[in-house]
């Protein structure tokens, strides 16, 4: 039975009975801030390239997965090699300890992805879903966190059979102490704690949601 939820919509490009799917559709997704030329198409992915996507993800992506494996696409192979159930855990952790060579936020995002495939396989993929709130309070707490930064938008009524809720306050690698002792000190504080549904203190709370997600009407706008 599917379940409805808020989604907050960026990229002012959703509207009433659109479905989310995935796919390995070539358009950025992100909002108007942060718009690429050509109207919205990553210059950097031709149609070759879809075929090192699918090895990895068959199901396609969602908007989420295209906006940092296609955005940061020369950094997506350095990570993407077969290695740790496809993702090289010794590249990524080189790119952690001078992470001023790389955005701190697809950082994150590859580090969770791997310790998912590692460990929690059974848990989706941020980037095959579609992210949504179970209220306004919580969509308006998620919305202001420096990981997600979305000071405006249109929120949507959506609906999903599968959901699944996490603590989006641990997507943050420089919430804790010991950083830079090692990898592994934070692979064990952040992500594995995230992914086994466990929570901070003070918690702040996301939803993904498994496409097909139907969106169903607008209700407000931020």
């Amino acid at each position: 039975m599917s379940k409805k939820f808020l989604h907050l919509d960026r990229s002012g490009l959703v509207e009433q009975d659109t479905v989310f799917e995935r796919d390995f559709v070539n358009t950025h997704p992100a909002g108007p801030t942060d718009k690429l030329e050509n109207d919205g198409i990553y210059d950097q992915i031709s149609s070759d390239d879809y075929d090192y996507f699918k090895q990895f993800y068959p199901e396609g992506l969602t908007s989420h997965g295209k906006n940092y494996l296609y955005r940061y696409f020369e950094l997506t192979k350095i990570a993407h090699n077969n290695q740790d159930g496809f993702l090289n855990s010794e590249n990524i952790a080189r790119l952690y300890i001078d992470e001023k060579a790389v955005p701190q936020i697809w950082l994150t995002e590859m580090i969770f992805e791997l310790i998912r495939r590692r460990e929690y396989s059974k848990q989706p993929s941020r980037f095959q879903s579609v992210f949504a709130a179970q209220n306004r309070d919580e969509l308006d707490q998620w919305r202001n966190l420096s990981a997600v930064n979305a000071e405006s938008g249109d929120i949507y009524s959506v609906s999903s059979v599968n959901s699944y809720k996490f603590d989006a306050s641990l997507l943050n690698l420089g919430s804790f102490e010991g950083k830079y002792r090692g990898f592994g000190d934070m692979v064990k504080k952040s992500a594995r704690d995230y992914w086994s549904e466990k929570t901070s203190d003070t918690p702040v709370y996301e939803v993904l949601l498994e496409p097909p997600v139907e969106v169903e009407e607008p209700v407000d706008s931020t």
